[in-house]
């Protein structure tokens, strides 16, 4: 069994886990550190979506139902990913700040009690998901999918539910590793899952011949083996944040902390879930074509995520070790440059995809219509990306230094004053069809782009000016 030797008497020298430069010096060598294995992470989840999107399509080619009744489960997903991403969020902010401000007490206690949070909330979910699940999904159908992308729905929920619940474990894993800089082992466990996936997706799906049941039950094994991997980091030490598999470890400061800056990002990302509800009864009641270009479209645009994703989450790291230091001007540097930097890779990103997306899609399906519907979406909302990766640094950066209901308000206000408003009004009443939902979407992106980034310029001078003030 090899130990990591940073791990050697970690309570007594929690010093041993800070990363090079991340309280002095350039800043992009910490960035590019922290960021290049969670952005490959999160391209192998990429990649795992559009494999799974590949074989599906491939039962049969011209059918629109078999990718309409899985994109159903979408918005369930998105729960699950939802209170994951608080958690993470929740998590890998304790452990950075304890890092920084050499805190013991939290290092030793987040783990556990982050675990007993993720089984209470997995129990619950997943016990109200399978007692309600025909409920559940033809209240996402809306009124005008068929009765096979109906049934292609359930079949894909009911093997998926119990990956999801394991999502929520990982979640806090990946926290842990995240706020104490061992992104490279997220990188290895997704890496784990994707080749799982690519090897039991044709196996389950034409082998047994499962069908769409089978990319869901290749999911959920995939995530399995996976959490065996990460599971494995903290019994062998190669982390140094303790996990005494103990529910007497947990503590409730601990809860209230990962709740109070965690449930926030879980909300704003539920109330994206809820976003997506709204949007594909509106695209479904449209015809089940455009719901296929729509749903084609919810996964290939994850490509212009990846950069939000990756750099928020390294922001986290750098922020919260710095803010624990009360390094305040070099937060500061540490937003900015994360902010220009993820920009840039979302613009050259979306050049590209514009330019691949009609072959892109035409991998996928043969139905020109669907072709068609999907091109124009990525017209239309493809460059506004920039505006979701400025929202995720600064959400990052709010919930770094303690304060994370900005984010919240963020997305509430992009989300109800926005983009739901304008799309209801856009098809229902303008009769704008597909193209106001984009134009809704795109509105959204850009006009938070804007209040995001000057909120926590803000926020930032202020820290700034209270720190002066004490040490003067």
């Amino acid at each position: 069994m090899t130990v990591n030797k940073e791990c050697v008497n970690t309570m007594e020298n929690i010093s041993n886990s800070e990363i090079k430069n991340m309280f002095q010096g350039r800043i992009w060598p910490v960035t590019l550190k922290l960021t290049i294995p969670i952005a490959i992470s999160n391209l192998l989840a990429y990649l795992y979506l559009i494999t799974d999107t590949f074989f599906i399509t491939q039962i049969d080619p011209s059918s629109t139902a078999l990718l309409s009744g899985p994109a159903l489960v979408f918005p369930f997903f998105f729960l699950f990913m939802s209170l994951g991403i608080g958690l993470t969020v929740g998590v890998s902010t304790l452990i950075a700040r304890g890092i920084g401000e050499n805190n013991k007490r939290i290092i030793d206690n987040t783990a556990d009690t982050g675990l007993f949070i993720s089984s209470i909330i997995a129990f619950f979910i997943i016990t109200f998901g399978y007692s309600f699940a025909h409920e559940i999904i033809h209240l996402l159908a809306g009124t005008e999918l068929t009765v096979d992308a109906i049934q292609y729905g359930l079949d894909y929920y009911y093997y998926l539910l119990p990956g999801l619940g394991m999502m929520l474990f990982a979640y806090v894993f990946f926290g842990l590793l995240q706020g104490e800089g061992l992104t490279k082992n997220i990188a290895i466990a997704s890496i784990i899952a994707f080749v799982s996936n690519m090897i039991l997706d044709p196996l389950l799906i034409f082998g047994f011949k499962m069908e769409v049941a089978g990319a869901a039950l290749a999911s959920t094994i995939s995530y399995a083996i996976a959490g065996v991997y990460v599971i494995q980091l903290f019994i062998t030490k190669k982390s140094c944040v303790p996990i005494h598999w103990n529910l007497f470890k947990t503590r409730k400061t601990i809860i209230y902390h990962i709740i109070r800056i965690g449930f926030p990002e879980s909300l704003s990302m539920l109330s994206m879930s809820i976003t997506f509800i709204f949007l594909n009864n509106i695209v479904s009641s449209i015809d089940e074509v455009a719901m296929n270009s729509w749903s084609l479209c919810s996964r290939t645009d994850q490509i212009l995520l990846i950069p939000a994703i990756a750099v928020s989450s390294s922001t986290i790291t750098m922020i919260g070790q710095n803010y624990g230091r009360k390094n305040i001007r070099r937060l500061i540097n540490i937003y900015k440059f994360n902010v220009m930097f993820a920009l840039s890779i979302v613009l050259f990103l979306a050049f590209v995809y514009n330019l691949a997306a009609r072959p892109l899609f035409g991998f996928f399906t043969t139905v020109q219509e669907v072709i068609e519907g999907a091109v124009l979406q990525i017209r239309y909302i493809s460059f506004t990306y920039i505006g979701i990766s400025t929202i995720a640094i600064s959400g990052a950066t709010f919930q770094a230094t303690g304060r994370p209901l900005p984010a919240l308000l963020i997305r509430l206000i992009q989300i109800g004053l926005i983009t739901i408003p304008l799309a209801f009004l856009s098809v229902k009443f303008l009769q704008m069809g597909m193209v106001g939902i984009f134009i809704s979407i795109a509105t959204g992106h850009m006009l938070l782009l804007i209040i995001s980034w000057f909120w926590t310029d803000l926020h930032l001078k202020n820290l700034e000016h209270r720190t002066l003030d004490y040490l003067d």
